[in-house]
């Protein structure tokens, strides 16, 4: 929800981070150009984006683009994340406008093989949201231990380091890292996260405090606790 910093001038909100599940790179920050009062989202490609300046609790999102180029940024729709692609298929397919805007109507519902094909092209789509996978259930290789909280970015490579796993439902009050190299397997249809690791191993596991930073020298403990090479070295 940082404001956009353009080199002109302030325009519109950061929304959310579009990333690969394989290259784990970050694609896009999702603007929303217009503010809080209009649903029109854009896409900004790494290359544009900078370092946010600030904390959480207030800060600003710098861009390298003018105002006017923000707002003929590509449209949220030219590279949707798996989620939207699955939400544009159903309401194609069911003949009903989507949440976010008005849709075509044609006279006869889709055929079902037409669907079905489209929806395995979508499974084979890459692209996330962090808004997306917000609340995924997270299953260890012996079952559940919880619920996607938040994603860890690296700002000096735009990458996908961690997810946030909060145990609350098996641990309370206890949050752990997941690095991105344990998972598995997303599952968009169940909204479910496969990953690597024992329910024991996680049970133990250095506890996360989301109000530090995530440094060097947690991740140093993180990792020497589950035997994992520093991906740093």
């Amino acid at each position: 929800s940082f404001p956009i910093q353009c080199v002109d001038g302030e325009l519109g909100t950061a929304k959310d981070l579009l990333f690969d599940d394989e290259s784990w790179r970050v694609q896009y920050l999702v603007a929303r150009p217009g503010g809080w009062f209009t649903t029109r989202k854009v896409l900004v490609s790494p290359g544009h984006l900078v370092k946010p300046v600030g904390q959480s609790d207030g800060g600003s999102f710098p861009v390298v683009l003018t105002r006017e180029q923000l707002k003929k940024s590509p449209p949220l729709e030219s590279d949707a994340p798996v989620s939207r692609q699955y939400e544009a298929e159903f309401a194609r397919f069911y003949q009903i406008a989507p949440y976010w805007g008005a849709m075509p109507v044609t006279p006869e519902r889709a055929e079902l093989s037409i669907h079905e094909l489209k929806m395995k092209e979508i499974e084979r789509c890459h692209v996330r949201s962090c808004d997306e996978v917000i609340g995924y259930q997270v299953s260890a290789t012996d079952g559940e231990i919880g619920k996607v909280s938040d994603v860890i970015i690296d700002v000096s490579t735009w990458k996908v380091r961690h997810l946030v796993v909060d145990t609350g439902n098996w641990l309370p009050g206890r949050k752990v890292l997941v690095d991105i190299e344990w998972i598995l397997k997303f599952c968009v249809e169940n909204r479910a996260v496969e990953i690597s690791l024992a329910q024991d191993q996680v049970k133990s596991s250095p506890k996360f405090d989301p109000e530090n930073p995530v440094n060097r020298s947690y991740e140093v403990t993180l990792y020497d606790y589950y035997g994992k090479p520093h991906y740093w070295e």
